[in-house]
């Protein structure tokens, strides 16, 4: 891999999340649908990566096509260093750090794709007309499907790369990726028009609040910010990296953690703030860690992060134990040694976490479901990696059964597509049952969800390009959890999903908004 010709990283303070190294953060925002954004290019989408300089031609890989999955979103950029006092930048750069640091750093550019996304309804049958609003956006082309008119239309063109639904379903929040940096959150009404960004646009993270469509921001300098669309802005004098709002939206968790310049150490740092008075409470502080937030317990006495001793994206590629803390203060107990980072690899039955355990970046390698429970977290193992690695676990909606992905593990050192199928279990590992069964070897059924009346689950079916863990396109799929698997396919797209060592992009790009279960 020494032949890569731009450097790139896996940003370690968002869970699945990447960004280029240059990318400076700015104060923290949230969004207001009141103020107008400038119009983007049309056109502009993901796929538009930057070439390296030495390629010989704008319409293949430089790298074999092996290695393409190896870069999921990242943005191009010209990397700098420091050496003696004196600042180099550029792809010379990129190039020399290619060959003395092989795949530590250096990741290779996947191909442009020319072609436009598009989608079509195949089936809406009325029993899932019910099932609410989907969001998608492969290929970085912004889409909503609406199930209870069977039609799906274009929202945005624009690189769209991360995106969230707001919990009134009502706003779409999403990240964009331009030809040298992410920037976001931006917000369009799921009716589509204007894009708004009256916060700013280049956070560290990002979330909306558990009612209505108030979005939060923090920034690595400075503020933590809140505004509702009729309400005032609201700063806190409180940087952060990552964050995540309480299950009754009261409270908000930051992760204050910095990586430090050498000979500094890394500091890691977890707060809550009461949203209502803006008060602050430091929760746990350690030298020489660097936390992640990854969630709170359902009954919010519980923080989750990531933990490690260094920041070190690389390192954070091959998974990162897993800590809790109590919210009220404490020292952290550990859970997991080692997870991905990833916060689809998370899920809560009730009041028993399921993790995805195992280390190494791959997916598809000796990745198994374990559980634990507070106060004591004793983990014990849901089902183990032998002949399949399990991820993407989901509870369902009164917690008694789990659905899973899962398909076979490699074996050998050459990298093997993903592969699929849906399961269900119970959260104890009783009861396995296949619930899908990709058509050929050229799908994988990936990202399970539930409705929220426990009916059914959504997913996607993967299409693979040739030899590779790529996808071209897809289709979004529902199948009934109990009883015969009935499977209707709602919708077919094409354009991007894209992987990292076979975690699909998916649970970033796609969001489900569904009407409440009464």
């Amino acid at each position: 891999m020494g032949g890569a010709g731009w450097l790139g990283y896996r940003d370690h303070r968002r869970p699945g999340v990447q960004r280029p190294l240059e990318q400076q953060p700015v104060p923290a925002v949230r969004l207001d649908p009141r103020h107008p954004e400038p119009v983007v290019p049309r056109g502009m989408i993901a796929e538009q990566f930057c070439w390296q300089p030495w390629c010989t031609a704008r319409t293949v890989p430089c790298v074999p096509s092996r290695w393409s999955r190896e870069v999921i979103l990242r943005a191009c950029s010209w990397w700098r260093i420091a050496v003696g006092g004196l600042r180099y930048r550029g792809w010379v750069v990129a190039r020399l750090l290619g060959l003395v640091l092989g795949s530590l750093c250096v990741f290779p550019v996947a191909a442009a794709v020319a072609s436009t996304p598009s989608a079509r309804v195949d089936a809406c049958p009325s029993a899932v007309r019910g099932l609410g609003t989907v969001v998608f956006a492969p290929g970085g082309q912004l889409q909503v499907l609406r199930l209870s008119s069977c039609s799906v239309r274009d929202l945005h063109q624009g690189g769209v790369f991360e995106l969230s639904v707001s919990p009134d379903g009502l706003w779409i929040a999403f990240t964009r990726l331009g030809a040298t940096s992410l920037s976001g959150p931006y917000v369009i009404s799921i009716n589509g028009g204007k894009v708004y960004t009256p916060l700013g646009t280049n956070l560290e993270d990002w979330s909306w609040g558990t009612h209505g469509h108030v979005l939060y921001g923090v920034s690595s300098e400075g503020t933590l910010i809140a505004q509702a669309p009729s309400g005032k802005r609201r700063t806190i004098p409180l940087p952060g990296s990552s964050l995540g709002v309480s299950p009754t939206g009261n409270l908000l968790a930051v992760s204050n953690s910095k990586c430090g310049i050498f000979p500094s150490p890394a500091t890691g740092e977890l707060d809550t703030i009461t949203l209502s008075s803006g008060a602050r409470k430091l929760v746990l502080h350690r030298n020489s860690a660097f936390f992640v937030f990854a969630n709170w317990s359902p009954d919010q006495k519980w923080l989750l992060f990531w933990h490690e001793q260094i920041c070190s994206a690389s390192l954070q590629d091959d998974g990162m134990p897993l800590q809790a803390v109590a919210a009220s203060g404490g020292p952290p107990v550990p859970i997991v040694p080692v997870t991905l980072v990833y916060k689809d690899y998370l899920t809560w039955c009730t009041n028993r976490l399921i993790a995805v355990e195992g280390s190494g970046r791959q997916s598809n390698l000796d990745k198994s479901l374990v559980a634990a429970s507070p106060p004591t977290w004793h983990v014990v193992t849901v089902v183990q990696s032998r002949k399949r690695s399990w991820v993407s676990p989901a509870c369902s909606p009164n917690g008694s059964v789990l659905a899973a992905a899962a398909g076979p593990n490699q074996t050998g050192r050459t990298p093997t597509p993903p592969r699929r199928s849906i399961w269900l279990l119970a959260p104890n590992g009783s009861g396995l049952r296949r619930l899908t069964n990709p058509p050929s070897n050229a799908f994988t059924d990936e990202s399970p969800q539930w409705s929220t009346n426990g009916q059914w689950i959504m997913f996607l079916r993967a299409k693979l390009t040739a030899n590779s863990s790529a996808v071209s396109g897809g289709t979004i799929e529902l199948v009934k959890a109990k009883g015969a698997a009935e499977l209707i396919s709602i919708l077919t797209f094409t354009g991007s999903v894209y992987d990292f060592y076979d975690h699909l992009s998916w649970p970033n790009i796609s969001g489900w908004h569904q009407p409440p279960h009464e």
